[in-house]
């Protein structure tokens, strides 16, 4: 290479830095015009159920595929369970490479029933939203136990018209840790307590600021219920800790807060599952 071409070369990497450093620079001066504060929403209580159903089959030995249903409903506005919340369906294949280690992947369809804004004007609308994900489940046994560990990478694509997407990313990337103690009864019926915690993985800048890390933690106590080799029945109670940061922006008066939401949701799901 010339001495003149690795001049020209140099300049252009020269003019491309620029460039970006004076963007990076127009999106943090447009960011620090506004007022940003912070506040902490009062702890709020809600109660929700599910019912769901699962359609469960295993072309081989160590491969299953798994098609669910999952409808719940709501309390809102101090009613209780008087709205429809969501419909969840979902498609998952799981391939087990031994017994304790197991793969899988799965799509969702997700339909939102949700209560009216500006943008709809104030009516309410379905938001519609597509989910991917990746799972690798560890699993061990002590005595009666089984503790397993499942690591799950989501996708979530949101493909509604009223949402501002300057509050929260349109399309959003999380890990989800969940793990799960059952104990062998050595009859038909399985009690289980179960953990899991979602860490959001691609926060916008305003919920960056204020330390997005967990945005929902989740408690579990079940029972499974093995009514013959073909059909599973499950009951639990799940508590919901909503611990999401919550972005409104006020473009008029150019400021932004930030909520540190504190919402609990008390949800009783009833699941029938069937195996062919």
């Amino acid at each position: 290479m010339t001495g003149k071409n690795l001049q020209s070369g140099v300049s252009k990497i020269s003019a491309l830095r620029l460039l970006a450093t004076t963007a990076l620079l127009l999106a943090a001066g447009l960011i620090q015009a506004q007022e940003i504060t912070f506040s902490n929403d009062r702890l709020s209580n809600a109660a929700g159920i599910r019912t769901e159903l699962w359609l469960s089959y295993n072309p081989t030995e160590k491969i299953n595929i798994c098609l669910t249903e999952d409808i719940r409903q709501r309390s809102d506005a101090g009613a209780f369970l008087n709205k429809f919340d969501m419909s969840l369906t979902t498609i998952d294949g799981t391939y087990s490479v031994n017994k304790y280690f197991s793969v899988g992947l799965g799509y969702s369809f997700c339909a939102m029933y949700r209560n009216g804004n500006a943008a709809s004007s104030y009516s309410t609308f379905w938001s519609l939203r597509h989910r991917v994900f990746a799972n690798v489940k560890g699993k061990i046994s002590a005595g009666n136990f089984t503790f397993s560990l499942r690591e799950q990478l989501r996708g979530i694509f949101n493909t509604d018209e009223f949402t501002d997407f300057r509050t929260t990313p349109k399309n959003t990337l999380e890990l989800r840790s969940l793990l799960t103690i059952d104990y062998d009864t050595k009859r038909p019926v399985c009690p289980y307590i179960a953990i899991e915690m979602y860490n959001p993985l691609n926060p916008n800048e305003y919920q960056k600021a204020a330390g997005a890390w967990i945005n929902t933690m989740e408690y579990y106590v079940g029972m499974k219920w093995a009514v013959d080799s073909h059909n599973t029945i499950m009951v639990y109670y799940l508590l919901e800790h909503c611990l999401s940061k919550a972005v409104s922006i006020d473009d008029e008066a150019q400021t932004v807060n930030v909520a540190q939401e504190n919402a609990i949701i008390h949800t009783l799901a009833i699941c029938w599952g069937y195996s062919f």
